[in-house]
C-alpha cells in the first residue's frame, strides 16, 4: 500500500496521513510543526506477521499514552531505522537521541514519546513492526534494548538494514510463498541483530543462525561485486567456512551456484547502469569493469545470453527509451 498527501487539500494532509499511519501501525497521538501543509508519503508492506514501512514526512512528534494502550495493544515491537536527520525516543524512563543510520527500538505495551526532524529535506524512516515472540530470545531480555541505539553501519545491523532497504525496493512480483519466506528471514535478522546487541547470539536457534549466515554472505557479495577477485574461495574464507560447505548452502537454497549468483548480480548491476541516463557517456567496457568484468568480449557474450541483446543495443533501445 502506498499513500501520499500531495493530491489532498493542504488542511487535510496531516490528519489524513496521521490517521493512516496509526491505522496501519499502532495508535498514537501526533503533532507537527508543518500541519498547515504536511507533504508526506507512506509505503506499507505486510509480510505475514511482519510489516515493513517506508515513511517520509516533515517534523513530527508522537506519543503513545496509557489510555491508548488500554484501548488497543497489539503487543508488538517496533524497530525504526532513522535514514536522515535527527530523532529522539523516550520509553520506560530512558530518553535517547538517534543519528542517521541507527535503529530505535521499543514496544507497544508501554507509554512512549518520539520526535523526528530534518533540516533541508523530509525526515525518512524505515519501520519494522513484528510480534514480541522472537526465535530464541526471551521478551524480558529484549525489553532491555528499548531506547538503546542500534548501529547499522557494520555487522549484522548493516545486513538487516540492507535487507529492509532491498525489500522496499522490490515489493512487486513476490508470490505468497515468497512473502512467507521473507517474513521468516526478516524475523531471523531482527532476532540476530538484537541478540548481538544483548551478547546473546548463542540463544538463537540453529535455523536462525543458518539464515543469518546466508544473509551475511549475500550482503558480502553485494558489497564486493566490483572486485574482480571476488570468488567462492574468497567468500568462504571471509566467513570462516569451508568451500564445500559454502556450495552446500547455495545448493540447499535451491538457487544458482555461487559463481552463477555472482555473475547474475554483476550483470544486473550492468543492466541498471545501461538504463541510467546519467551514465550515457560511460563506455561499455568501463561499465563492465565497474562491476568486476575485466574482459569486454566475455561480458558482452554473458550479457547477450542473459538479456537477448548486446549491451550496446540494450542501452540504445531500452536505456534511452528507443
Amino acid at each position: 500500500m502506498t499513500f501520499h498527501t500531495h493530491d489532498l487539500p493542504a488542511r487535510d494532509r496531516f490528519p489524513c496521513w496521521f490517521e493512516m499511519a496509526t491505522r496501519t501501525h499502532v495508535r498514537a497521538w501526533g503533532r507537527s510543526e508543518h500541519e498547515d501543509d504536511f507533504a508526506a508519503t507512506m509505503r506499507v508492506w505486510r509480510l505475514g506477521e511482519v510489516q515493513v514501512s517506508l515513511l517520509s514526512y516533515p517534523s513530527l512528534q508522537v506519543a503513545r499514552t496509557l489510555k491508548l494502550i488500554r484501548e488497543n495493544d497489539p503487543e508488538m515491537y517496533l524497530l525504526d531505522l532513522n535514514l536522515n536527520g535527527s530523532a529522539g525516543l523516550t520509553y520506560r524512563g530512558r530518553s535517547t537521541l538517534y543519528r542517521a543510520g541507527e535503529f530505535a527500538f521499543c514496544g507497544t505495551s508501554h507509554p512512549s514519546q518520539g520526535w523526528r526532524s530534518s533540516q533541508e529535506e523530509p525526515a525518512r524512516s524505515l519501520v519494522v513492526q513484528f510480534p514480541r515472540a522472537l526465535p530464541g530470545l526471551a521478551a524480558d531480555s529484549v525489553d532491555r534494548l528499548a531506547a538503546v541505539p542500534i548501529c547499522t553501519r557494520r555487522g549484522i545491523g548493516a545486513v538487516l538494514a540492507a535487507h529492509l532497504s532491498q525489500l522496499m525496493r522490490d515489493t512487486d512480483g513476490y508470490t505468497g510463498a515468497d512473502e512467507t519466506a521473507l517474513s521468516g528471514i526478516t524475523l531471523d535478522l531482527v532476532a540476530a541483530t538484537l541478540a548481538h546487541r544483548l551478547d546473546a547470539s548463542d540463544a538463537l536457534t540453529p535455523e536462525t543462525h543458518l539464515q543469518v549466515l546466508l544473509q551475511r554472505i549475500d550482503h558480502f557479495i553485494e558489497l564486493r561485486l566490483s572486485d574482480p577477485e571476488l570468488s567462492p574461495e574468497v567468500i568462504a574464507a571471509a566467513h570462516h567456512i569451508s568451500l564445500r560447505y559454502l556450495h552446500r548452502l547455495f545448493q540447499a537454497r535451491g538457487g544458482p551456484t555461487v559463481r552463477a549468483h555472482i555473475r547474475q548480480a554483476r550483470l544486473e548491476r550492468c543492466r541498471r547502469d545501461l538504463t541510467d541516463p546519467r551514465l550515457d557517456g560511460l563506455p561499455l567496457h568501463m561499465i563492465a569493469a565497474r562491476w568486476g568484468f575485466g574482459d569486454r568480449t566475455h561480458f558482452s557474450r554473458l550479457f547477450r545470453s542473459a538479456y537477448g541483446v548486446s549491451p550496446g543495443d540494450y542501452r540504445h533501445t531500452r536505456g534511452n527509451g528507443g
